[in-house]
């Protein structure tokens, strides 16, 4: 059964498909409840459609992914399914929102940006990327350093790990570099904190607002007076105080000149010699020490002054005291001022020690008071009461102490007052010449001038003995002649006659009369005759000549020679054999060869050749076994007689090859290429050493292959070669130069420190830090900049208004301009706002200083050590009194006196008061006294100065301190005011003395009517514009 108004389609096996149409079926009642409807039914089949056609009318193009391929022809479905893009039976719609590509199978990537659709058939996305991405798919992440929508924005420079942010949100990843908040990192960190998250709090000791850097938390208005450090949280060092701690503590603190690090005080009190809190005060004068509490020696010099500090006596001692204080005498033996005199000849060197006198008398040979007076000429000792010897040399004047001659003895006297002759043996100028050795008997002579008494010994002559004999004589007097046979000069010895130089040649004995003995000869007869000599061996006693001739093989005048080389025998007559060896020479007695025979000889007198197959010296030697062939050789020097074997050569073959040659004769050279020393075997030339890098195989002749290089062609070329082409077989250097970055022969070296890029010519920034400046490669800086700095190679300097490490601190707002500051360390390049000092203007001015480069002091009249505002110099405690103004350099107006003259002068002043004090400064109003006019007149004056004295008439003597009238009335008959008056006795009654009291009364309070408005229009004229209200509503 069909529904109504619904095709139907129904399919068979083969490719038909029936149509079921929409109109309502018309039905046929049946038995039993059943209907059967009656269908108009259409057949179709592909015989009905031509070509890529479908649909009731072959109306419909077929849209297939295969283009060939015939599609359904009822619903213009596809066996090989829809194009790339495209969806549904009939595959003309596009594919769903979030899908692409074969089969809508593929879905968008989830970082499309708006609805995250994409384009249907390769999947590009068509509204941008969400934030963080970018690429036609969005499948990149934003490369690091950037981050959200397309990637536009740059991570923050505060953030810590090398700028790197979360690439959506730009979060910083590794959190933020100190001074900086917030998820980017963007936020300063608030004032009065710092560091890392913000988290600290800025040093109480601060200066100025207690502000600080909010990067490292550095004060930036200075220190607080008595801190220092870019904390502030350490106070000023030992010895120092006050602001930014450059105030040293006095040197007079005592103990370790300690003070109080922020104001000075010392701690400890003061030294010796200074008072009060700051110790800047010496003792007065004539006090010094601890406190000033010891005074002054009277013993000091001058005016009895001394040492603050110590007590010493600026001006010295008095005569006779010496010590720093003047306190002690002068010691023994010393006088007068500053003890520098000595009392030199006093007899125990003791004397007065103010004026010298010698308390025990003189000393030998002085006198006098002060025993300066020595002893007159030809006078000495004890009160020069002795005479000086008549025995004294020239003068005869002596030493005035001890009576020794000035000027010696005369010649035979000694003693120190020359009284004692000389001793024995002794003679002359003070005994110090001795009698001569030579004077015979004892030796003694005359104490004056020194003749011998008893003559001279043998050998010598004149009075004192002092000459020897002559040359040639000898003895007694010198009568005796020395022997002819002397040596030399003939000379002998001139007391015993003995030669001086020895015999002549031939002779012997002390004086060389006797002749050698035989068998001897010569000089002393110390040589034998030569046991060469012919026959009995006798010879001449003088020159020792061989008297019967000489033995076979020696020659000369005594036979002492032996036959010269090559002669023998008899007279030397014979020639030695022409075979014998070395220099041919021969036993000079029988001729018997002494270097043995030549080379090739054999026999006592070498007149034999060698057998054959030996040859050389004594025939020793062999045939060599290299000689080619028989193996003969020549019977002197072994030379082959048919050549050598290869390998060989030489005359006689013993020698290998020499080094480097190999081979018959070797006529051939081992390859250059061999290793080592060059060598090769001497026989088949392979070398011994193995090759030289860059060659192989065993005579080294072949060259590495392309690629490798070195010994035995083991190594590979470096990667690092430009254009990775080959290199130079041997040594591996690169044949093209190296990739960017590195140097070297053969590429494997990085650039030097300092230098990168091709060939490694170019040098890294100079703002670059640290030791290894920059990569090799692209030349960016290692290590960050240098302060003032930025960008990858840090060529750029900091924009304006930024300087130091990464451009991250910003120029002091106290700089002239607007932030204008030096790149690198900040230093404000126009100066400082007023009140502000230092390279960066982050320092306030000093205590006491204000304004422009703080040059501006701060008023005298500042209360609190003259302290001011440090920018406009207004007095930061208030003015001291009587001054007014900001800065307080304005006197109080006329009227007013002592803080911030807020006070009035009395109205009682005569004119008006001072600005400070309040005194009043031309008097008091009449009825007025003290400094402020304050005060009225005491009980009985008036007037002026209180100077007036109440009328006598005025009863209890009381009266108006003003105007003097009589405040209870007139005693006795007297009236007035004043009560000066005498009433007159006839009109005095009652009434009319009722009428004169209220009269009176009436008057005394008119006059004080008008005394006070005076004082009112005089303080309303004194007092400035604002104070009249002040006034009134008081």
């Amino acid at each position: 059964m069909f529904p109504d108004n619904h095709e139907m389609i129904l399919t068979g096996t083969s490719n038909y498909t029936a149509f079921v149409p929409k109109e309502p079926a018309k039905s046929v009642f049946l038995r039993n409840n059943k209907f059967i409807f009656i269908c108009e039914i259409e057949i179709f089949g592909d015989i009905l459609c031509n070509g890529r056609k479908y649909g009731r009318e072959c109306e419909k193009d077929c849209f297939c992914f295969n283009q060939s391929e015939k599609c359904k022809v009822s619903t213009g479905g596809c066996v090989s399914g829809c194009p790339v893009g495209y969806s549904g039976e009939d595959c003309k719609s596009d594919c769903p929102a979030g899908t692409f590509g074969k089969k809508c199978s593929r879905k968008c990537n989830e970082h499309c940006g708006q609805d995250g659709s994409c384009e249907r058939i390769n999947g590009t996305c068509l509204h941008n990327c969400q934030a963080g991405y970018l690429g036609d798919f969005c499948n990149l992440t934003c490369p690091s350093g950037q981050y959200g929508q397309q990637c536009q924005h740059t991570c923050s420079p505060n953030c810590k790990a090398s700028n790197q942010c979360d690439f959506v949100s730009g979060s910083c990843l590794g959190g933020c570099i100190h001074g900086y908040k917030g998820h980017n990192c963007s936020e300063k960190c608030p004032s009065g904190q710092y560091g890392h998250l913000c988290l600290n709090i800025c040093s109480l000791n601060c200066g100025g607002n207690e502000k600080c850097d909010h990067v490292n938390g550095s004060c930036l208005e200075g220190c607080k007076e008595g801190f220092t450090g870019h904390h502030c949280n350490e106070v000023c060092p030992s010895g120092h105080y006050g602001q930014q701690c450059k105030s040293r503590c006095s040197q007079n603190c005592g103990g370790n000149e300690k003070c109080s690090h922020v104001n000075g005080s010392c701690l400890e009190g003061c030294k010796d010699g200074y008072l009060w809190e700051y110790c800047l005060d010496m003792c007065p004068s004539g006090q010094y020490g601890q406190q000033c509490k010891s005074r002054c020696s009277q013993n000091c010099g001058g005016n009895e002054t001394c040492s603050h500090i110590n007590g010493s006596c600026l001006e010295g001692c008095k005569a006779g005291y010496q010590g720093h204080n003047c306190s002690d005498t002068c010691p023994s033996g010393m006088y007068g001022q500053q003890c520098k005199i000595r009392c030199f000849n006093c007899r125990d060197e003791s004397c007065n020690h103010t004026n010298g006198a010698c308390l025990e008398g003189c000393k030998d040979g002085f006198k006098g008071q002060q025993c300066f007076d020595k002893c007159p000429s030809g006078q000495y000792g004890q009160q020069c009461q002795h005479f000086c010897s008549p025995n004294c040399q020239g003068t005869k004047t002596c030493n005035h102490i001890n009576g020794s001659c000035q000027d010696g003895c005369k010649d035979g006297y000694k003693g120190h007052n020359c009284s004692e002759s000389c001793q024995s043996g002794w003679y002359g100028q003070g005994c110090q010449h001795i009698c001569s050795q030579n004077c015979g008997g004892n030796k003694t002579c005359n104490h004056i001038n020194g003749t011998c008494l008893e003559g001279c010994k043998n050998g010598y002559i004149e009075h004192d003995c002092s000459e020897m004999c002559p040359s040639g004589r000898y003895g007694p007097q010198c009568q005796q002649r020395c022997s002819p046979n002397c040596g030399g000069n003939e000379e002998c010895n001139h007391v015993n006659g003995s030669c001086l130089e020895g015999c002549k040649d031939g002779y012997q004995g002390e004086s060389c009369v006797e002749k050698c003995p035989s068998g001897q000869f010569g000089q002393q007869c110390q040589h034998s005759c030569s046991p060469n000599c012919q026959g009995t061996k006798t010879c001449n006693h003088i020159n020792g000549s061989c008297q019967d001739g000489c033995k076979d093989g020696y020659k000369g005048h005594n036979c002492s020679e032996s036959c010269q080389t090559g002669r023998y025998g008899q007279g030397c007559q014979h020639i030695c054999s022409q075979n014998c060896g070395g220099n041919k020479t021969c036993n000079h007695i029988n001729g018997s060869c002494l270097d043995g025979c030549k080379d090739g000889y054999k026999g006592h007198n070498c007149s034999e050749t060698c057998p054959s197959g030996q040859y050389g010296q004594n025939c020793a030697h062999s045939c060599s076994v290299n000689c080619w062939g028989t193996r003969s050789c020549n019977h002197i020097n072994g030379s082959c007689m048919e050549g050598c074997q290869d390998g060989y050569k030489g005359h006689n073959c013993t020698e290998t090859c020499p080094s480097g040659q190999y081979g018959q004769q070797c006529q051939f050279n081992c390859s250059v290429n061999c290793g080592g020393s060059g060598r090769c075997n001497h026989v088949s030339g392979s070398c011994l050493d193995g090759c030289q890098d860059g060659y192989k195989r065993y005579k080294c002749t072949e060259k590495c292959p392309s690629g490798q290089y070195g010994q035995s062609c083991q190594r590979v070329c470096s990667e690092n070669c430009a254009g990775k082409k080959p290199c130079n077989h041997i040594n591996g250097s690169c044949l093209e130069g190296c990739q960017d970055g590195f140097m070297g022969h053969n590429c494997t070296e990085k650039c030097s420190s300092g230098y990168y890029g091709p060939r490694c010519q170019e040098r890294c920034s100079p703002n670059c830090l640290g030791k290894e400046k920059c990569h090799h490669i692209n030349g960016s800086c290692l290590e960050g900049c240098q302060d003032g700095f930025k960008g990858h190679n840090c060529t750029e300097k900091c924009p304006s208004g930024q300087y130091g490490q990464s451009c991250q601190r910003d120029c002091s707002v106290n700089c002239v301009g607007i932030k204008n500051c030096n790149h690198i360390n900040g230093s404000c390049l126009e100066g400082c706002r007023d009140g502000f000092m230092g390279h960066n203007c982050t320092e306030r001015c000093p205590s006491g200083y204000y304004g422009p480069q703080c040059r501006e002091r701060c008023s005298t009249n500042c209360l609190g050590n003259e302290k001011c505002h440090h920018i406009n110099g207004s007095c930061l405690e208030g003015c001291q009194d009587g001054y007014q103004g900001y800065n307080c350099t304005e006197t109080c107006v006329s009227g007013y006196f002592g803080s911030e003259c807020n006070e009035i002068c009395n109205a009682q002043c005569n004119i008006t008061c001072h600005p400070v004090s309040g005194y009043c400064l031309g008097g008091c109003i009449d009825g007025y006294m003290g400094d402020l006019c304050n005060e009225t007149c005491q009980s009985g004056t008036f007037g002026p100065n209180c100077s007036e004295i109440c009328h006598t008439n005025c009863k209890r003597g009381v009266c108006h301190h003003v105007n003097g009238s009589c405040l209870e009335g007139c005693a006795g008959d007297y009236t007035g005011h004043t009560c000066s008056e005498a009433l007159p006795v006839a009109s005095m009654s009652v009434d009319s003395t009722m009428a004169i009291g209220v009269g009176m009364g009436v008057g005394v309070l008119i006059t004080v009517s008008l005394v006070g408005v005076l004082v009112a229009s005089a303080m309303k004229q004194a007092v400035p514009a604002g104070m009249n209200k002040l006034m009134v509503n008081q």
